[in-house]
């Protein structure tokens, strides 16, 4: 009898060690994956602000004389502007984030020549620019904005929303200022 509670004894703990060995082998990958999301997550960040400013905001008002800025709100960008690769054509461009999709997020979309170019990127927020004038003051004068901070916060969906952590955030914020503006 003594040999049976020793083995049935045993065979606890060896479940028990199983058990932990799995637990915290879920961990891990839980762990790794939230990792390589984040590591994605920054990159896509990354790659989204540099075509906002290099590709987008660099060329407000380039070339154009009048409504170089056509509207400017805080979910919404529109602007004119010649692109070094077509310097005969003017372009209309809009930077826009759009009602909230389910759970999904508010997705942010470039459209040029009402032409999607680029998009959609979830955000967590779709309040994304603030405009300045040449005192660096809030305006919501189109005609008198200079510059334009833009914050933006992607997210990706956690692996391990069960323990608290729901999203997978990436905050950025960035000041352009419009040179081809105040310049001409």
């Amino acid at each position: 009898m003594g040999s049976l509670l020793d083995t049935l004894g045993a065979m606890v703990l060896a479940s028990l060690f199983i058990l932990t060995v799995y637990n915290a082998a879920f961990n891990v990958q839980a762990t790794a994956y939230d990792s390589r999301q984040q590591i994605t997550l920054t990159k896509v960040t990354e790659d989204v602000v540099r075509a906002l400013d290099d590709r987008y905001l660099n060329f407000v008002g380039a070339g154009i004389k009048n409504n170089k800025i056509i509207k400017a709100e805080p979910t919404r960008f529109k602007f004119r502007g010649i692109f070094p690769e077509e310097p005969n054509h003017k372009y209309t461009v809009e930077i826009v984030v759009e009602e909230m999709v389910a759970e999904k997020g508010y997705p942010l979309q470039v459209y040029r020549d009402d032409n999607l170019e680029m998009g959609p990127f979830w955000l967590s927020n779709n309040s994304i620019f603030t405009y300045y004038n040449e005192n660096e003051e809030e305006t919501e004068d189109k005609t008198r904005i200079y510059s334009v901070k833009v914050e933006l916060e992607l997210f990706y969906d956690s692996f391990t929303e069960d323990i608290g952590v729901d999203k997978i955030k990436n905050k950025v914020v960035f000041w352009e200022y419009f040179k081809n503006i105040y310049l001409q």
